[in-house]
């Protein structure tokens, strides 16, 4: 049995019990027997840009710590950090934009009849 946290969603501090999730029938082929599983639940996009707030809280702490210095180390990690933030974006970019043309009904672009 499943714990009620489990089943559950905080709430304003309280326990909200989640809606179910969509059954999904799935079959692999003609004649095969169909397989049923539930899809996880999306967490909210606010949870997504509270984690990119703190991520940018942390870094601006090292800026703002006047007496902190870098090492080698640490220089080597904040050019990393960069790097992957930037990858995010271009990422987070490009699903916004294909959340944008699904809102509007139009069809997605297919990335991979360009990249041949």
């Amino acid at each position: 049995g499943e714990s009620l946290k489990a089943n559950a969603a905080v709430s304003g501090g309280f326990l909200a019990p989640r809606p179910p999730a969509p059954l999904v029938v799935a079959s692999l082929h003609k004649g095969s027997v169909a397989m049923v599983f539930r899809r996880k639940p999306k967490p909210p996009l606010a949870q997504a840009e509270k984690l990119v707030q703190e991520a940018a809280t942390l870094i601006h702490r090292y800026w703002r710590d006047s007496d902190y210095m870098p090492s080698t180390a640490d220089l080597i990690m904040f050019r990393q950090l960069e790097d992957k933030l930037f990858l995010c974006h271009a990422v987070v970019r490009r699903i916004a934009l294909r959340m944008e043309r699904r809102f509007h009904g139009e069809p997605e672009i297919n990335e991979h009849k360009w990249s041949r």
